[in-house]
């Protein structure tokens, strides 16, 4: 060995010489002093190898390959390397194929030829000691994305450019309905979960034009025929250099959602039904009500009398039209919510002559309770009942944040500071006192909010705020 020894900066790192010729273990263990290396011991076996190893847990090992005993350098890293996990630089003065072969199977992190230089085992010390901690970062990272993949509680799955499966997570394999994964690797994952090509297709089809979905809804199958309802986010992903290798992402289970969001409506329906029942016999009452009402002032001459009758007629009329209108929205959260054209919601063919209706809201659809067109009609309603000198209305909207706020917006008389908030209560307002409650009560089905925010004295201002997935831009409409 050709060596040159100098001061070096003292390093941390300890390091164990595996030598049999004591002057060159000497030799090293100078070196490796010069470098500025702890020296963890010198032995000559690869018997002691290993027990030093365990007892001093270097950090680092120089193994010559050619050692006296029954177990030579290579067997020795082998041991060393698999329980502790120690890189291991070969020193060897035989340089034929088989013996660096053998070697190179146990992958060293360096391999070193005597007679050496200092400067080449300072830089095959160095760079061993980098990759290791290299490898043991990469080795940490994979330990915890195994950990969230094997404890996750939703389905990660990942496919490749063909659709069969590479990975899956053990919850993905419960939720398909199969034992272990080994069942799934392999297969197309259409075929072993698609319940609906055409739904399955339209899936594939927006993740090809977008890159990505999230939460997607679809409808599974396991292979004893039960459907699963899921949402799918998911996304292409890709080599270093960009090129699409498969597709990946996480299957989230709703089916008990499912099933409750299906019982409440079904709850809502016979409500409905017996809500439509009683209102019917109310309103027959209250006919027959007026009609003897109407008796009573034609024979009453008692002036106090009357207008003690005209006082109960007019609460009657009240009550009819409060009952009345709760008929428009009997089917409120009946039904599924559902995309709807925001512009096809607009009351265009109710607003007055003397009023303009503007919007500009061409290509967003809303996922929203079927009753969303009431939502505007009633805003429409609003402004023309309160508004007083209102010429125009204004619909647009703009991206705030994730969501989208959607302005309706009036030149009208506005509302005063303090109502803002109460209009939307139940009773509050001239009429009947449910408009702008029922609407607000429309929109939270889907998680939709709506506010008064215009400046005193310049007119009615709603602001309508759709969150991140509620809504959609198609500029084909």
């Amino acid at each position: 060995m050709s060596a040159f020894i100098q001061e070096s900066a003292v390093k941390t790192e300890s390091i164990l010489i595996v030598e049999d010729e004591f002057i060159v273990a000497k030799l090293i263990e100078s070196s490796l002093i010069g470098l500025g290396y702890a020296v963890a011991g010198l032995v000559a076996t690869g018997e002691e190898a290993i027990a030093q190893a365990e007892s001093e847990k270097p950090d680092l090992v120089l193994m010559d390959i050619n050692l006296k005993g029954e177990t030579d350098g290579i067997a020795a890293s082998e041991k060393i390397h698999a329980t502790l996990h120690i890189p291991v630089i070969f020193l060897t003065a035989l340089s034929d194929q088989k013996t660096f072969e053998r070697a190179l199977a146990t992958a060293p992190y360096g391999y070193i030829i005597k007679p050496f230089s200092l400067s080449t085992l300072s830089t095959t010390i160095e760079m061993a000691l980098y990759k290791h901690t290299l490898d043991q970062k990469l080795t940490e990272s994979e330990a915890k994305y195994r950990a969230i993949i094997e404890n996750i509680q939703d389905m990660f799955y990942r496919t490749d450019q063909e659709g069969n499966l590479t990975m899956i997570s053990p919850s993905g394999v419960t939720l398909a309905g199969y034992d272990s994964p080994d069942e799934l690797i392999g297969k197309k994952i259409a075929g072993i979960l698609c319940n609906d090509q055409k739904e399955y297709d339209q899936f594939t089809s927006e993740l090809a034009k977008k890159g990505s979905v999230d939460q997607y809804p679809l409808v599974i199958k396991d292979p004893h025929g039960s459907l699963h309802h899921v949402t799918a986010s998911s996304h292409y992903y890709r080599d270093a250099n960009g090129e699409v290798l498969g597709v990946e992402g996480i299957l989230h289970d709703i089916t008990d959602r499912k099933k409750a969001e299906d019982a409440l409506r079904q709850a809502n329906r016979q409500i409905n039904l017996l809500t439509g029942i009683t209102r019917h016999d109310i309103l027959n009452k209250v006919t027959i009500i007026l009609g003897y009402l109407k008796i009573a002032e034609k024979r009453s001459t008692d002036p106090v009398m009357e207008n003690y009758l005209g006082i109960l007629e007019s609460a009657t009329i009240a009550i009819r039209s409060q009952i009345e209108f709760t008929r428009v929205y009997q089917d409120l959260g009946t039904h599924e919510p559902q995309w709807q054209v925001l512009e096809k919601c607009l009351p265009f063919s109710y607003v007055p002559e003397d009023i303009t209706l503007t919007a500009d809201v061409r290509g967003i659809s809303v996922y929203a309770d079927p009753m969303l067109e009431k939502v505007f009609f009633n805003l429409l309603d609003n402004t023309v009942r309160h508004g007083q000198r209102v010429t125009t209305i204004r619909v647009s909207s703009h991206q705030s944040g994730d969501g989208l706020t959607i302005v309706w917006e009036d030149n009208g008389v506005g509302i005063p500071p303090e109502e803002k908030e109460i209009i939307f209560e139940r009773g509050y307002g001239k009429n009947t006192g449910l408009g702008l409650f029922l609407v607000r009560e429309v929109l939270s089905i889907s998680g939709i909010t709506i506010n008064e925010t215009s400046i005193d004295g310049q007119g009615a201002r709603f602001e309508i705020l759709v969150p991140k997935g509620e809504f959609r831009f198609d500029r084909a409409q």
